[in-house]
């Protein structure tokens, strides 16, 4: 039986639209995400960013904590790429245009100007710091992932040198109603 990456990397020969018709059923068609699924909304991010998470789910440094459900569906679908395969699907999805979100609150939270020396003032994301847009996540997503840094189930690998760059960027005594509350923020981005 073939594992959904073997199957991905079958079609690695392929065009680019090829090499991402198995992404659709979570991210969509055009890179738009699915809160439903906690499938972050990937269009329009940036080639570095996409690649390195590609190679961080391939190489086991993402999607291996028990905790992590989502994460270890998207190493199982990374697993067979090859480098070529990264690259060309990373151009692709980076190319998507960016999903116009709708929601969330314009207020933020104090602590949101430590995001901003890495993720800029309108999450923009900052390449040079290795910082990926976050503006316009959706909110359920955007928790989740705060929540897996904060408790060690993001960041806490060998060889996630920025993973943990963020970790240690969260505050110390950040709780579930502040993280909510950033969340929030960043959909309104």
């Amino acid at each position: 039986m073939l594992a959904h990456g073997t199957l991905l990397a079958q079609s690695a020969s392929a065009d680019p639209e090829s090499l991402y018709f198995p992404c659709i059923s979570c991210h969509g068609k055009n890179g738009e995400g699915s809160p439903a699924i906690r499938a972050p909304a990937i269009g329009g991010q940036s080639s570095v960013y996409l690649e390195r998470q590609l190679h961080n789910f391939r190489m086991g440094i993402r999607g291996q904590h028990p905790g992590d459900p989502w994460g270890a569906q998207m190493a199982l679908m990374a697993e067979n790429l090859n480098d070529d395969d990264i690259n060309v699907l990373a151009d692709f999805v980076s190319q998507m245009p960016v999903k116009k979100t709708e929601g969330g609150t314009s207020e933020a939270p104090e602590f949101y100007v430590g995001c901003v020396a890495c993720h800029g003032k309108k999450g923009q994301g900052i390449e040079s710091l290795n910082a990926p847009r976050i503006a316009g996540l959706d909110e359920a997503y955007t928790s989740l992932h705060l929540r897996y840094f904060r408790d060690g189930l993001r960041g806490s690998v060998e060889g996630d040198q920025w993973g943990a760059v963020m970790r240690d960027a969260l505050p110390d005594n950040i709780n579930d109603a502040a993280i909510q509350k950033l969340a929030k923020y960043i959909q309104s981005l």
